[in-house]
Order: structure tokens, then sequence, then C-alpha cells
């Protein structure tokens, strides 16, 4: 009985196997006219970049950086001196008897200003902050910039900022890195971080550190790099 219905299915099989194949992969319509032929769709033309390589070896972006550290190193001694004052005066205090007014005007003018150090501690967190954020900003708009003007040259469609650091097995950091990163693959030729980066530093004489960054026109870029459709 089993053989017969092995016999059975397979006949079931070659009568109409080959319509089931034509089922499964013709595309359904229902009704409508059919979807556009796959040869006619547009096809994209990208290109990858390393803004995270660029920013470690920015010709002046490090000195920014650096600028911006050394007000926070200003700022940081400027409420430790003050800080340190209030201490002074509080020692003060206790040759004061603690329910003398002595004592409680002195306490009271402390509360007030230890009050308003600590709004001056925050305020300048606060334009620290905004300072470090504005560098990255600043940088990042200026090699957007430059990114466009060589995406509208070369007809770049798309281009998507990745990590090109290559693993070390001795290194557990670089391979975790490694293994989350969303390009496997890419042709060199489509890798414009050099060319961005080159012409970052040929501009950096003629553009000071704060300055907004303009088209690369100005001082005739580098050869860009080719770019082969995806």
């Amino acid at each position: 009985m089993r053989t017969w219905n092995r016999l059975a299915i397979a006949a079931l099989f070659c009568l109409f196997g080959s319509q089931v194949v034509v089922a499964q992969t013709t595309p359904p319509t229902g009704g409508a006219a059919a979807p556009q032929a796959a040869a006619t769709w547009p096809v994209a033309r990208i290109a990858l970049i390393d803004i995270g390589h660029i920013f470690r070896n920015h010709p002046t972006m490090k000195s920014e950086q650096e600028a911006v550290e050394a007000l926070a190193k200003s700022y940081q001694e400027e409420l430790t001196k003050k800080r340190q004052e209030l201490i002074k005066q509080f020692e003060g205090l206790k040759q004061f008897k603690d329910d003398s007014a002595e004592f409680k005007a002195g306490e009271e003018s402390l509360a007030k200003a230890e009050a308003e150090l600590q709004l001056d501690t925050g305020r300048k967190e606060k334009e620290l902050v905004e300072k470090r954020a504005e560098v990255f900003y600043r940088n990042y708009q200026q090699v957007q910039t430059m990114v466009k003007w060589l995406a509208e040259q070369q007809g770049i469609d798309m281009v998507l900022t990745f990590n090109r650091e290559e693993m070390d097995p001795k290194s557990p950091a670089t391979v975790q890195r490694g293994l989350a990163k969303s390009v496997m693959y890419h042709s060199g030729q489509v890798d414009l971080t050099d060319w961005v980066l080159n012409n970052l530093k040929q501009q950096a004489p003629a553009a000071p550190a704060a300055s907004t960054a303009t088209r690369p026109g100005a001082a005739a870029p580098g050869a860009a790099p080719g770019v082969r459709r995806q």
C-alpha cells in the first residue's frame, strides 16, 4: 500500500509539478496592469565615506577641540577658586556662635553665593556642551558641502557613511566593530574618504579654523574617485 501511495504522488507531481512552479514564480497581478519590467528600474550610483576617519585626521578639527578644552580648563579653575573662597568664608563664621546675628547673616550670604555658583556652573557646562557640538556640526557641514559638490559632479545618487577600519584578532574591540559593519565589501573606487580629506587639507591654510565650509570649487579639488554602478 505504501509503495502504491508513493507512485501515485510521483505521478501527480509529473502531471502538475510544472504548473505549480509557474504559479509560484509568476508575480500576481490581481487583474491590475502588469508590474514594470525590472530592466527599466532606476539603478542608483552609490559611494561611501568614513566620517570618523575624516574627523580623526581633519587638519583643523583637533585644534578647535583643544581650544574648547582649554576654555573648559579655564572655567574649572575659575569655579574652583570661587568655591575655595566660599570655604574660607565659612571657616570664618566659626568664630561666631550659631545663634548670633553675625553667624546667621554670614550663613545666609554664603547660601546665596553657593546658589549663584551652582547656577554659574550649570551655565558654563551648558556652554561647553554647545561649543563641543558646534565643532562637530561645523566640520560635518563642511564635509557634507564637499560631498554634495562631488556627488553632483560625478552623478552620484547616494553617499553612505561606513567604517573602513580593519579587524585585528588581537584587538577584540576592532573585531566587535567589524562585525557590526553594514558594508562587508566595497570597491576602492567608491570610497570618497581620502578625496575629501585631501581637499580639506588643501583648503586648511586659506580657511580659518572657525570659518564656515565653502564649496571646494574655490581651490581646485584633487582628482575625484571613480564611481561604479551598484
